[in-house]
């Protein structure tokens, strides 16, 4: 069953998926200014409860949108940031919410909101889909700051992964989870950029069996290809570069 949310309701919908979290909670957000009671919920949950807090959300400049990452990275959440995101999901393990409402004081205090929230128990096929598309979010934003850090597009793997996100979080207590969150990153599925076909998800080999003995003949990285490795639809990617613009953004 899914309910539908209000202003009001939105806040306290996603206060309660904050203070009822037992393992994890995936926040996706593209604007940052917590109010000081989320603050203290996100610090209770993590430092109390050893939930394992990861935090999507669009890049910005500005002093006050550096104090929130401060305060943020103070309490343990691990930041990863993801160029023109626009949806706001919030989860943990037994609920899901959609909305429109920002992790933004003023959207909670002044905004007109609307969205739902979806239990785990009472409707597994919804909350499944959600937490699904919301772990492909993730999994974008780490490829775009993993490919950014370096100057090619390396092998990227769960191992490089989960080292990634446990650099992000300076409490070790959430390991198990993080390294549960990485794992159902990398068991979604991936798509061969040649054929289309369903593959394995890793990066480092973007072609299915078949088409890579084709590609292997002549191993050009930078031969044309037509789908993205990601969301498989069709785009002009290559070996070297096997994700479409909307999944990877390289600003370099």
């Amino acid at each position: 069953m899914v309910d539908v949310l209000d202003t009001t309701n939105c806040s306290a919908a996603l206060t309660n998926l904050i203070k009822n979290a037992k393992e994890e909670i995936i926040l996706i957000s593209p604007y940052l200014q917590l109010s000081p009671n989320l603050l203290n919920s996100l610090q209770d949950a993590n430092l109390n409860r050893d939930v394992s807090i990861l935090l999507i959300y669009r890049p910005n400049k500005g002093e006050k949108f550096n104090e929130q990452k401060d305060k943020l990275a103070k309490i343990n959440v691990t930041l990863i940031p993801l160029e023109n995101l626009h949806a706001k999901c919030y989860l943990n393990e037994s609920m899901a919410v959609i909305t429109s409402m920002n992790l933004y004081q003023h959207s909670q205090e002044n905004n007109t909101e609307l969205g739902i929230v979806v239990q785990k128990d009472d409707d597994p096929k919804v909350y499944k889909a959600i937490r699904k598309e919301a772990l492909r979010i993730c999994r974008i934003a780490q490829l775009t700051q993993s490919c950014s850090e370096s100057k090619s597009i390396s092998p990227i793997t769960k191992e490089s992964t989960r080292s990634s996100f446990s650099k992000s979080s300076k409490n070790t207590k959430n390991s198990s989870i993080i390294d549960k969150i990485v794992d159902a990153i990398f068991d979604s599925p991936a798509y061969c950029i040649r054929c289309h076909g369903e593959i394995k998800n890793d990066i480092a080999k973007p072609l299915c069996d078949v088409c890579y003995t084709s590609w292997a003949k002549y191993k050009n990285e930078n031969f044309a290809e037509k789908h993205c490795f990601n969301c498989g639809r069709q785009a002009k990617t290559t070996f070297k570069k096997p994700l479409c613009n909307n999944c990877f953004r390289n600003d370099r």
